[in-house]
C-alpha cells in the first residue's frame, strides 16, 4: 500500500462516527479520560472532558494511519439504536 492508499484509508476510518465515553479519574488528582468504545487502546486524557476529546480527535488520524500500516484489523463503529 504506497502512502496515498494509506492516508485515504486512514482518512475513510477516522470520518466513521465511532463512539466516545468520557470518564472522570480521581485516583492522582482528577482528570478524564476519553476513549473510543469501538477502538481498543486508544485513550487520551485532559483536564477537562473537552480537551480529552479534543486529544482524542487530534490523534484519530494518526492511530488509523499506525494500525493500518501494522496490519492490524480496525473495527468499525457499533451501529447506534433508536428509541423513540
Amino acid at each position: 500500500m504506497d502512502i496515498i492508499e494509506l492516508k485515504e484509508k486512514a482518512q475513510y476510518y477516522a470520518d466513521l462516527p465511532y463512539t466516545i465515553a468520557v470518564e472522570r479519574r480521581d485516583d492522582q488528582g482528577t482528570y478524564y479520560v476519553g476513549r473510543y468504545i469501538e477502538l481498543p487502546n486508544f485513550i487520551m486524557t485532559g483536564d477537562t472532558p473537552e480537551e480529552a476529546v479534543s486529544e482524542l480527535e487530534s490523534e484519530k488520524l494518526e492511530w488509523f494511519e499506525f494500525n493500518i500500516k501494522k496490519g492490524n484489523k480496525i473495527p468499525l463503529p457499533i451501529k447506534s439504536r433508536k428509541y423513540s
